[in-house]
């Protein structure tokens, strides 16, 4: 495997009133760190005093002085350069230490007063990031780490080794997940060097699939409704009612059920401009937490451990992860490269019929697969609405009986807690008890909301018509 890494040294000369963030350490620079160490004072001293009369927001630009200073940075093992300067930065600090090698690294928040009500919190959202990333993937490999409030054409926010710009945010939420999202490209842009271009589901998706797992470790209760910031009282097309993570299924779903997907194998340029967002983001982060649960967080964290730390600035390829991630799992993985990220092939199971042995009481519940990918099957076993045993069994083709151990059950339901990237839900349950086994509860919807497997869903619209024979009509 060949390593290609770069080696920065730059000099940036600009008025002194200019606050300057940038790649790599600053060198020389001990004015430079009492102007930022003065800066970070006033930040907060700032902040303090955000809810009181005598703070007033102020964008305007103050004049440039007319004396100069040179700042120099230096960095290696990087493939990029990245800077920005404002005379209006406010400036925070932070630290945090690794959770493997027990390092320090410094965190930095760079924003003015056009959002400082939501980046006054940014230090945290930046080391949360850091720590997690580095918890699951394998240590941050540098000193600082930096996120600046920034004018962004694109929106979200853009990545470069160790700084990233984050462009206009209303929402503290919002802001914590793009600040995550685009640390998180330090990783696998960055320090592992993934090309995007060629195969872009190894960064994007990859680091999607972390943003996904930061927000449901850190804010375990958020929903779609969170997202566009909402709360729990949002009703408004069920948003309130699904956790975060199914924004993420539904946009690769709603491709998938009309054929118009694309594999995530793909070159970038290949991809329609829907199908990279639904397919490079979001079908990869559902992918990868499919595999995650289906291996158990230790192994695949170990897995993805190794593959890190033995392919770091090596511009890895999808070979090299499927090698850490097959060793680690002991599983041939086929069905996941191969057809889940290689194809548009579409995975689907249902339950066909259960039975119960009398001697020990096991289950006996066939399952059928009716989709096109062997991949994992994840069979539970619900009472009173409430999970009491959960199974992962290996893919099989046509039907299988797979036996359940003995338990208080009243229904049985694949894929429970939606790991499984299935297109149609519909046929996953069957209860133990009634009948019309397999349909689930009726629910009316007002007008439109999104797609619940759980429910059979009516949807009501008002009607208004008129003709000269039954005058008006409301229905």
């Amino acid at each position: 495997m060949l390593f290609r890494s770069g080696s920065f040294d730059v000099s940036i000369t600009l008025p002194q009133n200019y606050i300057l963030a940038a790649t790599g350490e600053r060198y020389d620079a001990q004015e430079e760190e009492d102007f930022l160490n003065k800066k970070i004072l006033e930040t907060e001293k700032i902040i303090k005093h955000l809810d009181s009369a005598d703070y007033k927001k102020d964008l305007s630009f103050p004049p440039s002085d007319k004396k100069f200073k040179t700042i120099r940075f230096k960095q290696d093992k990087v493939h990029d350069f990245a800077w920005f300067a404002d005379k209006r930065f406010h400036v925070l600090r932070g630290d945090l230490t690794l959770p493997h090698s027990k390092r320090n690294v410094y965190t930095w928040a760079f924003f003015t007063d056009d959002e400082i009500y939501v980046w006054k919190d940014a230090i945290g959202y930046i080391s949360d990031a850091t720590f997690y990333y580095s918890l699951w993937n394998g240590d941050y490999a540098y000193n600082h780490v930096t996120a600046v409030d920034g004018v962004i054409s694109a929106g979200g926010g853009m990545e470069y080794p160790m700084i990233t710009i984050i462009g206009k945010t209303s929402e503290a939420f919002n802001l914590d997940v793009v600040i995550t999202h685009e640390v998180g490209h330090n990783w696998f842009y960055g320090m592992l060097g993934s090309n995007e271009r060629k195969h872009p589901w190894m960064d994007e998706g990859i680091n999607s699939f972390n943003e996904m797992r930061y927000v449901r470790t850190k804010y375990p209760r958020a929903t779609v409704a969170d997202m566009i910031g909402k709360d729990s009282t949002f009703h408004w097309l069920d948003l309130n009612k699904f956790k975060q993570a199914y924004s993420y299924y539904w946009l690769y779903a709603m491709q998938a059920k009309r054929n118009a997907d694309q594999p995530c194998e793909l070159p970038a340029t290949d991809f329609t401009e829907g199908n990279y967002g639904a397919m490079v983001y979001c079908k990869t982060a559902i992918l990868f937490n499919y595999l995650m649960n289906y291996m158990g967080e230790g192994d695949f964290d170990i897995a993805m451990q190794f593959y890190f730390e033995h392919c770091k600035i090596k511009h890895p390829n999808p070979i090299d992860l499927r090698k850490a991630l097959e060793y680690f799992s002991e599983k041939k993985l086929d069905w996941f490269f191969d057809d889940l990220i290689g194809t548009t092939k579409k995975l689907d199971y249902k339950i066909v019929h259960y039975s119960k042995e009398t001697s020990d009481g096991t289950y006996l519940v066939e399952i059928k697969n009716t989709g096109e990918i062997k991949g994992p099957v994840a069979l539970c076993g619900l009472k009173n609405g409430k999970v009491v045993g959960m199974i992962w069994y290996d893919g099989f083709e046509g039907s299988k009986v797979l036996e359940f151990p003995p338990a208080e059950v009243d229904a049985f339901k694949i894929d429970y807690f939606s790991f499984m990237p299935e297109v149609n839900r519909k046929n996953n349950t069957m209860r133990t008890h009634g009948i019309f086994k397999k349909t689930e509860p009726l629910k009316l919807n007002f007008i439109a909301a999104l797609d619940n497997p759980d429910k059979t869903q009516l949807f009501l619209a008002p009607a208004v018509a008129y003709n000269m024979y039954n005058s008006l009509m409301l229905g």
